[in-house]
Protein backbone atom coordinates (compact mmCIF):
# COMPACT_ATOMS: atom_id res chain seq x y z
CA UNK A 1 0.00 0.00 0.00
CA UNK A 2 2.78 2.44 0.92
CA UNK A 3 4.82 1.66 -2.20
CA UNK A 4 2.42 3.59 -4.44
CA UNK A 5 3.43 6.74 -2.52
CA UNK A 6 7.13 6.03 -2.99
CA UNK A 7 7.54 4.80 0.58
CA UNK A 8 9.38 1.66 1.63
CA UNK A 9 8.60 0.64 5.24
CA UNK A 10 11.53 -1.81 5.18
CA UNK A 11 14.18 0.73 4.17
CA UNK A 12 15.67 1.91 7.45
CA UNK A 13 18.71 3.54 5.84
CA UNK A 14 16.89 5.88 3.45
CA UNK A 15 13.49 6.21 5.14
CA UNK A 16 14.02 5.83 8.91
CA UNK A 17 10.85 7.73 9.83
CA UNK A 18 8.65 5.51 7.65
CA UNK A 19 10.42 2.41 9.01
CA UNK A 20 9.81 3.33 12.66
CA UNK A 21 6.32 4.82 12.34
CA UNK A 22 5.05 1.91 10.24
CA UNK A 23 6.25 -0.59 12.81
CA UNK A 24 4.65 1.42 15.60
CA UNK A 25 1.34 1.41 13.70
CA UNK A 26 1.57 -2.32 12.99
CA UNK A 27 2.33 -3.34 16.57
CA UNK A 28 -0.10 -0.93 18.23
CA UNK A 29 -2.95 -1.59 15.79
CA UNK A 30 -2.44 -5.34 16.17
CA UNK A 31 -3.10 -5.02 19.91
CA UNK A 32 -6.16 -2.84 19.21
CA UNK A 33 -7.49 -5.33 16.64
CA UNK A 34 -7.09 -8.26 19.03
CA UNK A 35 -8.76 -6.41 21.90
CA UNK A 36 -11.64 -5.00 19.84
CA UNK A 37 -12.39 -8.35 18.21
CA UNK A 38 -12.49 -9.95 21.67
CA UNK A 39 -14.94 -7.40 23.10
CA UNK A 40 -16.99 -6.91 19.93
CA UNK A 41 -16.11 -3.35 18.88
CA UNK A 42 -17.15 -2.79 15.26
CA UNK A 43 -15.04 -1.29 12.48
CA UNK A 44 -17.17 1.87 12.29
CA UNK A 45 -16.88 2.36 16.06
CA UNK A 46 -13.10 2.07 15.68
CA UNK A 47 -13.22 4.80 13.02
CA UNK A 48 -15.26 6.98 15.39
CA UNK A 49 -12.53 6.50 18.00
CA UNK A 50 -10.05 7.72 15.36
CA UNK A 51 -12.19 10.83 14.91
CA UNK A 52 -12.66 11.35 18.65
CA UNK A 53 -9.00 10.90 19.61
CA UNK A 54 -7.92 13.34 16.91
CA UNK A 55 -10.53 15.92 17.95
CA UNK A 56 -9.70 15.66 21.66
CA UNK A 57 -5.97 15.83 20.97
CA UNK A 58 -6.35 18.96 18.84
CA UNK A 59 -8.64 20.52 21.45
CA UNK A 60 -6.02 20.00 24.16
CA UNK A 61 -3.30 21.47 21.94
CA UNK A 62 -5.50 24.51 21.31
CA UNK A 63 -5.96 25.07 25.06
CA UNK A 64 -2.22 25.68 25.39
CA UNK A 65 -1.90 24.62 29.05
CA UNK A 66 1.32 22.62 29.34
CA UNK A 67 0.05 19.42 31.02
CA UNK A 68 -2.94 19.19 28.68
CA UNK A 69 -0.80 20.21 25.72
CA UNK A 70 1.44 17.16 26.05
CA UNK A 71 -1.58 14.88 26.40
CA UNK A 72 -2.99 16.41 23.23
CA UNK A 73 0.28 15.84 21.39
CA UNK A 74 0.21 12.19 22.46
CA UNK A 75 -3.38 11.72 21.27
CA UNK A 76 -2.68 13.27 17.88
CA UNK A 77 0.47 11.17 17.52
CA UNK A 78 -1.29 7.84 18.22
CA UNK A 79 -4.75 8.53 16.71
CA UNK A 80 -3.93 6.79 13.41
CA UNK A 81 -3.54 3.49 15.24
CA UNK A 82 -7.36 3.30 15.14
CA UNK A 83 -7.27 4.13 11.43
CA UNK A 84 -4.91 1.21 10.84
CA UNK A 85 -7.16 -1.08 12.87
CA UNK A 86 -10.62 -0.38 11.41
CA UNK A 87 -9.92 -1.94 8.00
CA UNK A 88 -8.69 -5.33 9.28
CA UNK A 89 -11.58 -5.45 11.77
CA UNK A 90 -14.08 -4.78 8.95
CA UNK A 91 -12.57 -7.52 6.79
CA UNK A 92 -12.42 -10.06 9.63
CA UNK A 93 -16.03 -9.40 10.64
CA UNK A 94 -17.12 -9.09 6.98
CA UNK A 95 -18.38 -5.58 7.68
CA UNK A 96 -16.78 -3.84 4.70
CA UNK A 97 -19.14 -1.22 3.30
CA UNK A 98 -19.23 1.97 1.29
CA UNK A 99 -20.41 3.79 4.42
CA UNK A 100 -17.29 2.65 6.27
CA UNK A 101 -15.06 3.70 3.39
CA UNK A 102 -16.60 7.18 3.29
CA UNK A 103 -16.39 7.46 7.07
CA UNK A 104 -12.69 6.55 6.90
CA UNK A 105 -12.00 9.26 4.30
CA UNK A 106 -14.05 11.75 6.28
CA UNK A 107 -12.03 10.97 9.40
CA UNK A 108 -8.78 11.86 7.67
CA UNK A 109 -10.20 15.16 6.40
CA UNK A 110 -11.83 15.98 9.75
CA UNK A 111 -8.62 15.37 11.70
CA UNK A 112 -6.63 17.44 9.22
CA UNK A 113 -8.97 20.42 9.65
CA UNK A 114 -8.92 20.01 13.43
CA UNK A 115 -5.13 19.92 13.54
CA UNK A 116 -4.60 23.09 11.50
CA UNK A 117 -7.29 24.84 13.55
CA UNK A 118 -5.55 23.79 16.76
CA UNK A 119 -2.30 25.27 15.47
CA UNK A 120 -4.12 28.54 14.86
CA UNK A 121 -5.51 28.65 18.39
CA UNK A 122 -2.15 27.55 19.82
CA UNK A 123 -0.47 30.39 17.89
CA UNK A 124 -2.98 32.86 19.30
CA UNK A 125 -2.45 31.54 22.84
CA UNK A 126 1.34 31.74 22.55
CA UNK A 127 1.54 35.19 20.91
CA UNK A 128 -1.69 36.86 22.10
CA UNK A 129 -2.00 38.27 18.56
CA UNK A 130 -5.58 38.43 17.29
CA UNK A 131 -4.42 38.23 13.66
CA UNK A 132 -4.18 34.46 14.04
CA UNK A 133 -7.90 34.31 14.81
CA UNK A 134 -8.60 36.20 11.58
CA UNK A 135 -6.45 33.77 9.63
CA UNK A 136 -8.22 30.88 11.35
CA UNK A 137 -11.60 32.24 10.24
CA UNK A 138 -10.23 32.63 6.71
CA UNK A 139 -8.94 29.08 6.77
CA UNK A 140 -12.37 27.77 7.75
CA UNK A 141 -14.00 29.81 4.97
CA UNK A 142 -11.79 28.58 2.13
CA UNK A 143 -11.92 24.96 3.35
CA UNK A 144 -15.72 25.01 3.36
CA UNK A 145 -16.03 26.58 -0.10
CA UNK A 146 -13.96 24.33 -2.39
CA UNK A 147 -15.74 24.66 -5.71
CA UNK A 148 -14.91 21.28 -7.25
CA UNK A 149 -16.06 19.53 -4.06
CA UNK A 150 -19.37 21.39 -4.22
CA UNK A 151 -19.67 20.63 -7.94
CA UNK A 152 -18.95 16.92 -7.34
CA UNK A 153 -21.62 16.82 -4.64
CA UNK A 154 -24.17 18.49 -6.91
CA UNK A 155 -23.27 16.19 -9.81
CA UNK A 156 -23.84 13.11 -7.67
CA UNK A 157 -27.19 14.42 -6.44
CA UNK A 158 -28.22 15.33 -9.98
CA UNK A 159 -27.16 11.93 -11.33
CA UNK A 160 -29.17 10.15 -8.65
CA UNK A 161 -32.19 12.32 -9.44
CA UNK A 162 -31.62 11.86 -13.21
CA UNK A 163 -31.31 15.60 -13.75
CA UNK A 164 -27.88 15.11 -15.33
CA UNK A 165 -26.58 12.32 -17.52
CA UNK A 166 -23.10 11.05 -18.21
CA UNK A 167 -21.86 10.15 -21.69
CA UNK A 168 -18.56 8.85 -23.05
CA UNK A 169 -16.42 10.56 -25.65
CA UNK A 170 -13.49 9.61 -27.84
CA UNK A 171 -10.99 10.72 -25.19
CA UNK A 172 -12.91 9.17 -22.30
CA UNK A 173 -13.98 5.73 -23.47
CA UNK A 174 -13.70 4.08 -20.07
CA UNK A 175 -16.23 6.49 -18.49
CA UNK A 176 -13.60 7.73 -16.08
CA UNK A 177 -14.33 11.17 -14.68
CA UNK A 178 -11.35 13.41 -15.43
CA UNK A 179 -10.31 16.02 -12.93
CA UNK A 180 -7.28 17.83 -11.56
CA UNK A 181 -4.31 19.72 -12.94
CA UNK A 182 -3.56 17.16 -15.65
CA UNK A 183 -6.70 18.15 -17.54
CA UNK A 184 -6.18 21.89 -17.64
CA UNK A 185 -5.60 23.45 -21.08
CA UNK A 186 -1.97 24.31 -21.80
CA UNK A 187 -1.85 28.05 -21.15
CA UNK A 188 0.45 30.39 -19.22
CA UNK A 189 -2.11 30.46 -16.42
CA UNK A 190 -2.27 26.68 -16.13
CA UNK A 191 1.56 26.51 -16.16
CA UNK A 192 1.63 28.92 -13.22
CA UNK A 193 -1.05 26.89 -11.45
CA UNK A 194 1.02 23.72 -11.82
CA UNK A 195 4.07 25.44 -10.33
CA UNK A 196 2.07 26.74 -7.37
CA UNK A 197 0.61 23.26 -6.82
CA UNK A 198 4.08 22.11 -5.71
CA UNK A 199 3.52 23.82 -2.35
CA UNK A 200 0.71 21.42 -1.47
CA UNK A 201 3.35 18.83 -0.50
CA UNK A 202 4.99 21.13 2.06
CA UNK A 203 3.53 20.83 5.59
CA UNK A 204 0.60 18.80 4.30
CA UNK A 205 -1.63 16.44 6.31
CA UNK A 206 0.66 13.41 6.05
CA UNK A 207 1.87 11.87 9.29
CA UNK A 208 5.45 13.02 8.79
CA UNK A 209 4.36 16.67 8.57
CA UNK A 210 2.03 16.39 11.56
CA UNK A 211 4.69 14.67 13.67
CA UNK A 212 7.26 17.30 12.71
CA UNK A 213 4.95 20.07 13.87
CA UNK A 214 4.22 18.19 17.09
CA UNK A 215 7.96 17.90 17.71
CA UNK A 216 8.41 21.63 17.09
CA UNK A 217 5.68 22.36 19.67
CA UNK A 218 7.58 20.25 22.22
CA UNK A 219 10.82 22.09 21.40
CA UNK A 220 9.04 25.45 21.76
CA UNK A 221 7.89 24.42 25.23
CA UNK A 222 11.33 23.23 26.31
CA UNK A 223 14.44 24.49 24.54
CA UNK A 224 13.47 26.96 21.80
CA UNK A 225 13.30 30.68 22.54
CA UNK A 226 11.63 31.52 19.22
CA UNK A 227 8.11 30.60 18.09
CA UNK A 228 8.00 28.60 14.85
CA UNK A 229 4.46 27.20 14.88
CA UNK A 230 2.80 30.60 14.24
CA UNK A 231 4.76 30.98 11.01
CA UNK A 232 4.00 27.39 10.04
CA UNK A 233 0.30 28.04 10.62
CA UNK A 234 0.36 31.17 8.48
CA UNK A 235 2.09 29.23 5.70
CA UNK A 236 -0.54 26.49 5.85
CA UNK A 237 -3.39 29.02 5.67
CA UNK A 238 -1.82 30.87 2.73
CA UNK A 239 -1.27 27.52 1.02
CA UNK A 240 -4.95 26.66 1.51
CA UNK A 241 -5.98 30.02 0.06
CA UNK A 242 -3.82 29.30 -2.99
CA UNK A 243 -5.46 25.88 -3.27
CA UNK A 244 -8.86 27.60 -3.10
CA UNK A 245 -7.90 29.85 -6.03
CA UNK A 246 -6.34 26.99 -8.00
CA UNK A 247 -9.49 24.96 -7.46
CA UNK A 248 -11.51 27.70 -9.13
CA UNK A 249 -9.16 27.59 -12.12
CA UNK A 250 -9.62 23.81 -12.34
CA UNK A 251 -13.39 24.21 -12.16
CA UNK A 252 -13.57 27.01 -14.71
CA UNK A 253 -10.83 25.97 -17.16
CA UNK A 254 -10.63 22.19 -16.70
CA UNK A 255 -12.31 19.59 -18.88
CA UNK A 256 -13.48 17.31 -16.07
CA UNK A 257 -17.18 18.24 -16.48
CA UNK A 258 -17.29 17.91 -20.26
CA UNK A 259 -18.84 14.44 -20.09
CA UNK A 260 -21.95 15.60 -18.23
CA UNK A 261 -24.99 17.30 -19.64
CA UNK A 262 -28.39 18.36 -18.39
CA UNK A 263 -30.94 15.63 -18.97
CA UNK A 264 -33.80 17.31 -20.80
CA UNK A 265 -35.43 13.96 -21.69
CA UNK A 266 -36.43 13.12 -18.13
CA UNK A 267 -39.87 14.35 -17.20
Amino acid sequence: MLSKFGLDPNNWKHQPYTFLKTRFYIEASSAIIYLFLRIGVSANTTTFLYLLSGFLGCLLIAVGSVPLLYLGILLVFVKSVFDWADGPIARWEQQESLKGHILDLYGAKFNSLCFVSSLGLYSYQSTDDVVFLYFLIGYGFVCSNIMTSYASDQLLRSLLNRKVRFFSSSDNEDLKISSGLAHLPKTKLSALVRKLAFFQYILDDRARSVDLLLLIIIFEQTILSVAIIPYAFLFMVIKQILYFLIDWVIFYKGSWMNNFEVNNDDE
